[in-house]
């Protein structure tokens, strides 16, 4: 079987990297305690003086904090889109960090308790979860670390301007999580799975430092929190088992009026009930395994027929086939089409044919379905019928374009308002254009592959998320029709298509003769008459939002071609409905409006596996997320 090196590589990585890291941090820390008068033995016999009472608020403390560190894995698992259970997730993330921390080498023993007992996670998907969890632990430490010093004891030797730098530096990544989301492991998390992981993170270290001050009475509890929330994290980035070493000399540095054989005695206690306590059951956990009722299946895929979603009417849900969409069911509702992007939860225009008295109970469990998966709720591309009925729920709409529509059954090319479309059609008869329907799509595939890596290169890139890219599979379900001058293929236009309607998709030209492109979509329109087809889509032409000034408004037009393809559409008469987009607040509308045109403009590479997301059951509310596989051609 051969070896995935790409994958294996990081785990191999994190071992090196913390082995190096590891070495010189217990040498500097041994040189440290070595020049302290402490006796080790003397402050384990010092545990029993501490009161049974004591111990107990310590325990109380510490299961509050590994409560914490779980909802963390669960946040991470979420928007990762792993479909694991929560319950699930939570047992595993607390398993996990209760024995990586006391075994260290944290990336790689996480990485394998989490593979253990969530098997359908795969070891890779396993290792990324850790690195996210500790990347991500290790910045919300910095910001929290930086805060305590300031806040709670601004007299620690040396760590204000630190301190004043990270929260800068925080502060300033703000607005790039906001422009910059995505796919975890490509770039940020989204502002929400950011916002959720720092409370988490405090409270996890709040809990944790409230153990050892249980233990440390007569010292000064803020100072104490201060110092200990520094040495916590120096502790973590040693590497070492538990930061024994890198931890306690921190600390005693940090804390000179607190005497040293008192303090130790308190940190042996904490380890006591923060590290050797949970390590045991950690374990214990990780002996049960997996179990059964939670060892769940995520992979498999959709039929044909679930993504067909069992609707004929909806032919734009072909764009499924590309990978980056997923079904979403709620209880309220029947199955819809639906996108990640990196902070928002994306429905694409598919709820155009809900009742108006259904929209509040289905924008409710969509908005829930959002929030599980860290994200913030969008309808896109919705109508104006719909839109007038979420506005009255109280979410933000705004218009995002115009839809072209036609009834190719009653659409001739006469008519004044079509004079410019007769005037394209002649140019393109007299420079041979001849037009066909790919029946069988193998013989014309170099082809069409030709033509679409010029144009791509021509317009630099594909658009993506409601645009179609080029893929056989893809296309092979779709409608396609090339024009040809001298026997080679210079165009095609593909369209998806259902008993209701047809939508225009792929629209691609090697330096073909003026007026090619309308031939084809004439010819299209025709051949969906004769077959009785009542609507045919020329797709949306977007428009730049509103609210922008007028300069920039024009300046966003000419980027996305509004000009260009309105010209182009309004040669075929067609009528035009309004498209609008729609969020709970305006805030939330601006952020994802954002993040769909950078996706669009830029989108992922095709070839990037869809997001897991939670099957039937998976979480509590009924609301689930499936990746939607493409069918056969």
């Amino acid at each position: 079987m051969r070896t995935d090196h790409s994958r294996a590589m990081p785990l191999r990585g994190a071992i090196l990297r913390q082995t190096l890291l590891a070495v010189p941090c217990l040498a500097i820390a041994w040189l440290c305690l070595s020049n302290l008068d402490l006796d080790a033995a003397a402050a384990i016999a010092d545990l029993g003086d501490f009161g049974t009472w004591r111990w107990g608020v310590a325990a109380a403390f510490a299961a509050l904090g590994f409560w914490a560190i779980g909802r963390y894995d669960r946040v991470l698992h979420r928007h990762m889109g792993t479909a694991t259970p929560p319950a699930l997730a939570t047992r595993a993330g607390i398993a996990a960090i209760a024995v990586s921390q006391t075994t260290g080498f944290g990336l790689v023993v996480g990485a394998f308790i989490r593979r253990h007992l969530i098997p359908s996670l795969g070891l890779w998907t396993a290792a990324r979860l850790s690195f996210y969890v500790s990347i991500s632990f290790l910045a919300a430490w910095a910001v929290l670390a930086a805060a305590a010093t300031l806040v709670l004891s601004p007299d620690l030797p040396g760590l204000r301007p630190l301190s004043v730098l990270i929260l800068a530096l925080a502060a300033a990544a703000i607005p790039v999580i906001a422009w910059r989301p995505g796919r975890m492991g490509r770039s940020m998390p989204s502002l929400r799975t950011a916002a959720a992981i720092l409370p988490l993170a405090a409270a996890d270290l709040l809990a944790a430092g409230m153990v050892l001050i249980c233990f440390l009475p007569d010292a000064p509890g803020t100072q104490v929190l201060a110092a200990f929330v520094v040495a916590y994290g120096v502790g973590l980035v040693s590497g070492v088992p538990g930061g024994v070493g890198p931890f306690e000399a921190t600390l005693i540095a940090l804390l000179p009026g607190v005497d040293p054989a008192t303090l130790l005695s308190a940190i042996v206690a904490y380890r006591v009930v923060y590290f050797a306590g949970p390590a045991i059951l950690g374990l214990l956990v990780l002996l049960q395994g997996p179990r059964a009722a939670e060892a769940i299946a995520t992979d498999t895929p959709l039929s044909p027929t679930d993504w067909r979603l069992n609707d004929p009417v909806q032919a734009e849900a072909g764009l499924a086939r590309q990978g980056h969409m997923g079904l979403l069911c709620t209880p309220e509702s029947a199955r819809q089409v639906v996108t990640r992007t990196g902070h928002g939860l994306v429905h694409l225009a598919f709820l155009d044919r809900v009742l108006p008295g259904t929209v509040p109970d289905l924008l409710a469990g969509f908005a829930t379905a959002a929030k599980e998966s860290g994200r913030i709720a969008c309808l896109y591309r919705i109508d104006a019928r719909l839109a007038a009925a979420v506005r009255k729920t109280g979410w933000t709409v705004a218009r995002t374009g115009a839809e072209a529509i036609l009834d190719p059954t009653g659409w001739t090319i006469d008519g004044p308002a079509r004079a410019q479309l007769r005037r394209k059609l002649k140019k393109a008869l007299k420079a041979g254009v001849v037009l066909r329907e790919v029946a069988d799509l193998g013989p014309t595939l170099p082809e069409l592959e030709r033509i679409d890596r010029h144009w791509v290169a021509a317009n630099s890139g594909a658009r993506g998320v409601t645009m179609g890219r080029f893929d056989a599979e893809y296309v092979a379900a779709q409608r396609l029709f090339t024009a040809e001058i001298d026997g080679q293929v210079r165009a095609f236009v593909s369209f998806h298509t259902s008993a209701r309607e047809w939508v225009l998709d792929l629209v691609r030209h090697d330096g073909a003769p003026d007026g090619t492109m309308h031939a084809l979509v004439a010819h299209a329109i025709a051949a969906a008459g004769s077959e009785g087809c009542h609507r045919l889509s020329l797709a949306s032409v977007p428009t730049a939002p509103r609210v922008l000034p007028a300069r920039l408004r024009c300046i966003a037009e000419r980027k996305m071609g509004t000009a260009g393809l309105r010209q182009f559409k309004t040669a075929f008469a067609p009528a035009w409905e309004g498209r609008y987009i729609a969020a709970p607040s305006a805030l939330q509308l601006a952020i994802v409006w954002t993040d769909l045109a950078r996706e669009i403009a830029r989108p992922a590479k095709q070839d990037e596996a869809p997001t897991r997301a939670a099957p039937a059951g998976a979480v509590p509310t009924g609301i689930t997320v499936a990746a939607v596989a493409r069918p056969a051609p």
